[in-house]
Order: structure tokens, then sequence, then C-alpha cells
């Protein structure tokens, strides 16, 4: 473990020094740390006793305040480590600014130690985080290139250029908030910090305090991040539900102050809690702004994932639309991450790499790593995954991690902590190197990012985590274990006031998850709603959604609209989940595009396929490119057997999201089942190659069962089709699935022994919710009676579902059934 020498004055130990140490020694040992209660004896300091602790130190850290750049001590301490740093014998110095009003500019600092980020840090418990993650820095061995790769800017002209007209247009004053507007990956947070430099608002080479903020974040978690960052005295955030949202807004307004006054910047990557989904920036923010005091500087870059389709109404904000780069900006791009790691292109090659892009900064260094790793020619072999990289790119960085249980099940620890420090994982898991390795690998191959005043905190790059979850990965039993033995520790042994920000948030949830109760003056709304997602995506209990969902609605005065707006949103999802009609009178408190969605859902829910159309088509009306309608749709029309209606909006869907297994199979299954299936054999077998890239459970099962349904579709091979079904239905977490699959390839085989034989596998499957398995079962009881000519069974099995309100379309299955006996 890495030695710390803790450089102050004495006038600073009680009310600084001395609570940094305490808690480092809890965090690593007595020993590490040379501070004078520890190692200088009878408390005495001496310059032989000085050198022989600063010899055996790794990090020097001095907490800088008038009285301790005044100190001869620390004066001379000052001196050594310079010395020693210059001799490698320390590997860091790391400064933190203890008194509120002291800059780099201030000429009783060092004129050497300018050239350090010199932050004021006002909590102990800030600055014992901050030394953490210089101890961890120092224990990493991170690659030069990674830097320098993530220095480098190009092009952009445009946006430069309209950040540069609205910066110096004097008669509009002071931006505080600059947002750059774009989908992911497109180096909105670059480009801000490029025209925060060029405009000498930071150095080229300061590294801005970074916070993600999500689409279920309101302005207590904005408000609870900030006051982490340490600038400011500790809000007291008790009783935070019962507080209006203008004394809210003064609250944030003071955090941003006192970082204006600190000559910092915060960089924001905005999910949807500042500009909504629908275009919408939230009137609390713009508020908030308004009630700063210190107009003269900006203080916020934020990159957003969602435009405002309204012009915005205040000079206080200036949004920056971000496009992906054109073709001239991705070639000098290209050249740049290809000098630095010594590579030389051809003009032809030159030529064909660049047509490959389509504009994602991320995208040129993704295809520089498989050119440096690969050789140039080779990398050919890669050309549709680069070409196809805002798809691709994910199930490509995915890749090399799936490969590795290991690998993944760490990965999916770190998903369900959510945001978390060095330090906990290293308390939870118990094994630091594994910690470093991972941590190490995961963040060369781009899975994970640090946020924080320093980057202190470790957080899964939103894609990935999106990803992961879609493919309902199970949290290992190993971990598992380990996170429930720390959350069931700091749950009961640690008060909110003592927590950081990451366990203070995981602290509300997991104890609202735990008992469902929460001591209301530490509660935020948001906290509702992330546990109430958590519960319907995660756990599945709908229960828990909805009775939290009401509690949370009895009163709402206190929360803002946007929150509301996603409670009741996922209170309706669960009605439908539960086929509940209290959903009916609970969608009329949504409007829009989302009403009628909710209302298809819930119709697909209770098997009414052409009121859920209806209400899919209106809801499109409204919103075009509404993609969770779309997906919807396809999959009421695949219920309704109209494979070929369904079959464009599958192919966009599949195209837009070729990483996405739902939508791999959704498309497969419209061209399969289509008229002209066998026309199409070149598509089919292309979705089901990329299906078989995916690593996930889902993935899998989803690749082997399209696997079977082409065997028997295509090549007509019963023998192979069953095996592979087979080998799905024991691999399958819902196995009625895979016999509804099975149930297909035996009709479309005419095999009737066997369409048997799998009614008998789905009577005697165990399942929870035996809705799906009762409407399945029915349904293939009916059409074998057809199939053997048995129309008294036919006629008695359609009776039955009429008579126990069994949820098929009798239309739909009637005209099959007429088409059998027909033949």
């Amino acid at each position: 473990m890495p030695n710390i020498f803790l450089s102050h004055s004495s006038v600073d130990k009680e009310r600084y020094v001395r609570l940094v140490a305490e808690k480092l020694e809890k965090k690593l040992d007595q020993h590490s740390i040379h501070y004078d209660e520890y190692t200088f004896e009878s408390g005495m300091k001496s310059m032989e006793e000085i050198k022989k602790g600063l010899n055996s130190t790794d990090l020097f850290v001095v907490f800088l305040s008038r009285k301790a750049l005044t100190s001869r001590w620390v004066k001379k301490e000052l001196l050594i480590s310079k010395e020693l740093l210059g001799k490698e014998m320390i590997k860091r110095i790391y400064p933190i600014v203890i008194e509120e009003d002291l800059d780099w500019k201030d000429p009783i600092i060092p004129e050497w130690l300018t050239d350090y980020t010199l932050k004021y840090i006002s909590k102990p418990t800030k600055a014992v985080q901050l030394i953490m993650k210089r101890v961890i820095e120092i224990m990493w061995d991170l690659n030069p290139k990674i830097k320098a790769k993530d220095e480098l800017f190009v092009g952009r002209n445009t946006q430069i250029e309209e950040f540069e007209n609205r910066r110096y247009d004097y008669e509009k004053g002071t931006v505080l908030a600059y947002i750059a507007a774009g989908i992911p990956k497109l180096g909105r947070r670059s480009l801000l910090k490029h025209c925060f430099a060029k405009a000498k608002i930071i150095e080229r080479q300061y590294r801005a305090s970074d916070i993600e903020l999500g689409m279920y974040d309101g302005i207590e978690d904005f408000i609870i991040y900030v006051n982490d960052l340490g600038f400011s005295n500790s809000v007291n955030l008790k009783r935070f539900m019962k507080r209006g949202m203008k004394d809210k807004c003064a609250v944030l307004a003071g955090l941003l102050d006192d970082i204006a006054r600190n000559k910092e910047i915060l960089l924001i990557d905005d999910q949807g809690c500042i500009i909504t989904h629908e275009g919408q920036m939230c009137e609390w923010f713009i508020d908030t702004l308004k009630m700063m005091k210190n107009t003269t500087r900006t203080v916020l870059g934020i990159a957003s994932k969602f435009k405002t389709y309204i012009p915005v109404r205040t000079d206080l904000v200036f949004v920056i639309d971000v496009p992906p780069m054109n073709k001239m900006e991705c070639g000098g791009l290209l050249q740049e991450y290809l000098e630095i790691d010594n590579i030389s292109l051809s003009k032809e090659d030159y030529k064909n790499y660049v047509g490959m892009m389509n504009g994602f900064p991320e995208q040129i260094k993704f295809t520089c790593s498989l050119i440096a790793k690969n050789g140039i020619q080779r990398t050919y072999d890669f050309s549709s995954e680069i070409a196809n990289y805002d798809s691709e790119i994910i199930g490509q960085l995915m890749r090399t991690i799936e490969s590795s249980k290991e690998d993944m099940d760490f990965l999916r620890f770190l998903i369900e902590l959510n945001m978390v420090s060095y330090q906990i994982l290293q308390k939870i898991v118990l094994d630091d190197d594994l910690v470093k390795e991972k941590i190490n690998k995961f963040y060369i191959n781009g899975i994970i990012e640090f946020v924080g005043v320093s980057n202190e905190y470790i957080k899964i790059e939103t894609a990935i985590k999106d990803y992961v979850t879609r493919a309902e990965y199970i949290l290992s039993d190993d971990y598992s274990k380990k996170l429930d033995k720390y959350i069931s520790d700091f749950i009961n042994e640690y008060q909110y006031e003592e927590l950081d920000m990451p366990d203070y948030l995981l602290k509300l949830k997991e104890s609202l998850k735990a008992n469902g109760e929460i001591d209301n003056q530490y509660m935020i709304p948001s906290q509702y709603l992330k546990t109430m997602v958590e519960l319907y995506e995660k756990q599945k209990d709908y229960a828990k959604v909805i009775e939290y969902a009401d509690i949370v609605l009895k009163s709402t005065d206190y929360i803002e609209e946007k929150l509301i707006f996603e409670i009741r949103y996922f209170l309706c999802m669960a009605l439908a989940k539960r086929r509940n009609r209290r959903m009916l009178s609970e969608v009329q408190n949504i409007s829009g595009a989302d009403h009628s969605f909710l209302l298809g859902f819930y119709y697909r829910m209770v098997g009414s396929y052409d009121k859920a159309l209806e209400e899919l088509n209106k809801s499109l009306v409204i919103r075009k490119n509404f993609s969770k309608a779309k997906r919807e749709k396809v999959q009421v029309l695949i219920n309704l057997e109209r494979y070929e209606e369904a079959l464009d909006v599958a192919k966009e869907n599949y195209e837009n999201d070729k990483a996405n297994p739902y939508h791999a199979h959704a498309y497969f299954l419209c061209l399969i089942k289509g008229d002209e299936f066998e026309s199409n054999e070149s598509v089919i077998t292309e979705v089901v190659d990329n299906l078989g890239k995916a690593t996930s459970d889902l993935g899998k099962e989803l690749y082997i069962r399209c696997r079977a349904l082409k065997e028997a579709y295509l090549d007509k091979n019963i023998d192979m089709a069953l095996a592979l079904i087979e080998n799905a239905f024991k691999e399958s977490n819902n196995p009625i699935y895979s016999l509804q699959d099975k149930f297909d390839i035996c009709e479309h085989l005419k095999a009737y022994g066997e369409m048997d034989k799998v009614i008998r596998e789905v009577e005697n499957l165990k399942m929870q919710d035996t809705y799906g398995k009762e409407r399945a079962l029915y349904r293939m009881k009916a059409l074998y009676a057809a199939y053997v000519n048995n129309e008294k069974e036919v006629a008695k099995i359609m009776k039955q579902i009429e008579e126990k309100g069994i949820k098929i379309n009798l239309a739909i299955l009637k005209k099959k059934i007429d088409n059998i006996f027909k033949n």
C-alpha cells in the first residue's frame, strides 16, 4: 500500500487535518500515513524525522492555507518533497486548498505549486476521497496514449463560431450555462471543454468537475451531486420532500454561486433531467440561474442527450446543436489518432477508411484501435462493424468483456451499485488486485467512466448499462452475497449525515426496497422513482411499483412535473403488466403520444390486439419517431400474424440498433413467417448470424430459437430444428416461448404427433404467471384438433376460450382453423 505524508499547519489540525488522518487510517492503516501524531516521536518534528518520513513517501499531501504557507515546517517539507519528486523518489505531490479565498494566483503560493490544479475543498470527507483517488492512480500503470487521445480535438468550426459569437455578444451579458445538444458519442463534452479553453474560461490542462444527471433525476439529485463536490459548506438535506420548488432553486443557486466563486466549471452529462425527452427545459433550471448572484462567469457546461424544440427564454443559457462530424473532420481526427500510434496509411487506405466514417469521434478511435491491433489490411475484415458503428459499437466493446464470466460478473456487480468510489469497491470485494485489474480493463475498453470533482467515482457508461440491463444478466451468487452483507451493514451502521453521495443515495433506495419504509426527512422524490424503475425492470415486482407510486402521488405539491409524469408512467406500465383495469383510469392523467402508447401496451397485455394497434398508430401520428411505440407495434402485428405489414417497421428497428436482440428476433420472425420467406434466405441468414454474435443469456437463447426455426422453414430439417429448440428450452428462464416455437416448427412440417407432445409439455410446465401459458395452451389445442380433423373437439375448445374469457384473437384463430379444414 502506498505511503502518504500529510503536511499541514498545526492551526489547521483540529478543524480539518485530524479528521482526514483518522478517516484515512480506517481505510488504509496507521503505518501508511505519516502524520505528526502517528509518526513523529513525542509530537516533536525534527529535520531528520521529516526526511525519514519523506524518503519513504509515495504521495505527499499538503493542506494549503495561509498559516500553512507561512509555517517554517511546511516550507521545509515542500522544498524536500519537490527535490525528491525531481529525483523520482516521490511519485506524486498533491496540494489541497483548505482556505476558501486562497487560490493559485495568490502570491503567497510558491510559483512551482501553481502548475497544479488548486481547488478549495471544504469537506474533510471529500479530501479523503481525493487522496484515495491519488493513491489509486499511483497503483495504476496508466497508458500515456490514452491521455494523448483524450486531448485531441479536430474540426467543429461551425459550432465553435456559434459559441464565440454568443460569448462575445456583450449586449446580452454572460452565459451561465452552455448546452451542447445531440446524440451521445458525438464529442459534446469535448466541444465544450475546447470552447471554454479557447475563450480562456478555463486553462487547457484544467480538469473540470463532472457529474451525470439521469432522466429519472430531479432538482434534489442535482443539489446532492453539487453539494458532494465540496465547494460549499454542506447543505442540510433533511426534509427535502416538503420544501417548495422556490426554496430548492435558491439552494441550488447558492451552490452554483460557490462553484463560480471558486472559478470552477461543472460539466454535466444530462440524460434527461434538465432537458426532457420532449425537448423541454425544466422551469426550475431556468429559475435557478435567475436566482444566482454571481452572473459574470460561466459555471455550467451541459452535454444534453436531447435538443430543445422551443427557443430558450433566457439569455443565461445558450444551446449549441452538435451534429455528426463531416467527412473532412473525420479524416483530420483519424490522421491525428494514427500519428499517436505511429501508423501511416496510403492515400487509398486513408480514403477507404474515411469513407466508412459516419461522424462519431469514438468510431474513429475504435477504427484506429483495430488498425493498431490487427494491421491495416486485416482491419478491412471489420468493415461492417466500423461502418455500422452507431449500432455495432456497444456489442464490439462488450465482446471483450462477455467472453469472460469473471468480467461479466464484476460488470453486473458495478451496475447494481450504479456509482461507487474505489475504496468502497475494495471494501465490498475484499480483493484489491481483482478490483485494480477490472477497473483498469474496463476503463481502457470504454466500459466505465469517472465522475466527480476529481473523477473519484466510478460509473458505468450509460449505453453499456442499458445494454447489460436489457440483456437481463443475473448478478452472481458470490457478488450478491457480498453486496447484501455490505448493504445490510451500512444501512444499520451509518447515519445519513456520515455518508458520501453514492452511499447516501444507495441507502435511500435499499432501505425503501428492504422494508418499504424510510425516514422521510431524508427522502427525495427521485429515489421513489428510481426504486420503482428497478423493481419494474429487474425484479418484475409490479405490485411494489404500484404501491410506491401510490405513496408519492398522495402528495405532489413539492415534486416537479417531470418526476410526477415518470411516476405516473411506471404506475400505468405496472398496472398494464398486471392487466389491472385501474390502468384505464390512471392513464387519463397522461396526455399525447404517451397516453396512446400506454393504452396500446395495456391492450396488448390483455390480448385486445386490434385496439392496441389502433392506439399505437395514434401515438405514432403524434410522435412519428416514437421508438417504443414502433417496437410495440411490431409485437402487436406479430401477435396478429400480420408479418408482411410488420416487416418494414421491424426492419427499421433492427437497422437502427442491430445489437438489440429483441429487434433482431422480431425482424427475423417477420422474415421467416412472411409469405416470401424462401426468397429472403440471405437476409434471414444475416440476421441469425448477427444474433449469434451476442453472448448474453438472452441473446444466446434467441439465437438458438431462430436457428431452429430457420432449420425448419428453410432446410425442412425437423430433427435438427427440434434438437436446437430443446437446447433453448433447457437454457431459458421463460421456456413457454421455446415451446411455442417448437409447436410452430411441428405445425409447419406437419409433425402432428410431435405437436401433441408439445401440448403435454405445456400442460406440465410450472409458471408463476399462468396467463401466457393458458393462452398458448388453448391455441395449440384448437389447432391440433383441427389438424387431426376433430371438428367436435375444435368447437369444444373454442367455446371454452369464450366462456373463460381467454384473450386470444378468435377471428385470426377461426380463420386459420377454417383454412386447415379446407386443405
